[in-house]
């Protein structure tokens, strides 16, 4: 939008706004067809305001669903059938619309030393009409329009979206307020970063892998099927100092091996997903020409983190394993799929792991003594089968660090 559209724009609402305190009477005669069903009173009040451009302040003390459908009927009519209905009324002051429920002592004084301030001029008053162009640093434009209190109509909001920024009009003290409003929810989101480390321990019976690790809560796992081996998830008070240095001594031996270590950051409230893994491809169909189809294997997490007030982290996880299994006579992928959902709260710093994904090898290893190895009958005297079975875990530690300045 450039200089001149804004000018015109900014004259145009002037002129509007003036004009339509003039004739607020004039519009009040004015017939409308508008239907509602089991609509609530508020949001009725302000589907009329953006329909005839009649500013409508609702109160924070009506409420109500109404179910109501009008032809060609004057707008004072809609209004006080629509009012009254919920044991609300209306009063107009200067420009304004006011709908309040059961009308206190106090509250009635005010409307009427209004209306009697507005019988003193025998001609009506000069519109007092302001504008602002109001930019937002953190928050989105379209979401204004969500988060705006009932005192501020959205009549009198335009979004300007190419600009991140929000045009008021209206009143002085209203478009104080809306600043005022602005100042107080547009800061900036705080961020949580989430460390992952997945990890492949070759085990042993009886080996433990917990590295001294202390071990707070365990939670149950849900939507994990039957078939499968089991998700489960820790969180753990502390990991040890020595648990790189055991780590790595494990990884030397060949113990361990370490898969990925992934690290993601995300705003509070706001889902980070993190795929570690591959992706393969199938012909879908019989006949030529084929539909070639991908799919995703690995290791899915999707982590929505939460910061209270206390400072702890809420996380809602849903890690997601899928492993390639087989093929069918038709040469399409078999996946055995493993999901956990749940919610856990942690410390900042704590770490949560992810156990359970077990995965057991078998193999065979012949030798024979040559030539003597290949005789018949008697070849099988000089040759060895070995059989070993290798067990494999996968375990995944997550750990969030909620940002700071100072960190960031």
């Amino acid at each position: 939008m450039n200089f001149k559209s804004i000018l015109i724009f900014l004259v145009l609402s002037i002129y509007v706004s003036c004009l339509f305190a003039q004739n607020i009477i004039q519009k009040m005669k004015e017939p409308i067809s508008i239907s509602f069903k089991d609509t609530d009173i508020v949001e009725a009040l302000r589907i009329i305001s953006d329909r005839t451009k009649v500013v409508i302040f609702p109160g924070t003390d009506i409420s109500g669903k109404v179910t109501m459908q009008f032809a060609n009927t004057p707008l004072e009519t809609v209004l006080k059938t629509l009012v009254e209905s919920t044991g609300s009324t209306f009063t107009i002051v200067n420009d304004t619309i006011y709908v309040t429920g059961i009308v206190k002592k106090e509250e009635k004084q005010v409307v009427e030393r209004a209306m009697e301030e507005k019988q003193t001029f025998k001609e009506p008053r000069k519109c007092s009409a302001t504008e602002r162009l109001v930019p937002l640093k953190y928050l989105k434009a379209p979401d204004i329009l969500s988060l705006l209190p009932p005192y501020i109509p959205q009549a009198n909001i335009k979004i300007l979206e190419d600009q991140n920024a929000v045009f008021v009009t209206g009143t002085e003290e209203m478009v104080a307020k809306f600043i005022d409003f602005i100042s107080m929810i547009d800061n900036p989101s705080p961020q949580v970063s989430m460390e992952m480390l997945v990890v492949e321990f070759m085990r042993t019976a009886g080996e433990d892998f917990s590295f001294g690790a202390t071990y707070k809560q365990e939670h149950a796992v849900i939507n994990a099927q039957p078939s499968s081996t089991e998700l489960s998830i820790k969180s753990v008070d502390w990991l040890p100092k020595e648990f790189s240095l055991t780590l790595r001594a494990a990884i030397s031996k060949g113990k361990a091996k370490i898969r990925a270590n992934p690290r993601v950051v995300t705003l509070n409230g706001k889902e980070a997903v993190i795929k570690i893994g591959t992706g393969g491809f199938y012909k879908d169909g019989a006949v030529y020409p084929w539909k070639i189809t991908m799919f995703d294997y690995g290791i899915i997490l999707r982590a929505k983190p939460w910061i209270t007030d206390s400072g702890e982290i809420i996380m809602e996880l849903h890690p997601e394993v899928n492993t390639v299994t087989g093929r069918t006579s038709d040469n399409l992928p078999e996946m055995n799929r493993r999901t956990v959902d749940t919610t856990v709260r942690v410390k900042d710093g704590q770490t949560i792991t992810i156990g359970g994904l077990l995965q057991e090898d078998e193999s065979t290893t012949s030798k024979k003594v040559p030539i003597l190895g290949d005789l018949p009958i008697i070849g099988y005297l000089f040759k060895t089968r070995t059989f070993s079975q290798t067990q494999k875990e996968l375990v995944i530690y997550i750990t969030p660090h909620i940002l700071t300045s100072a960190r960031e």
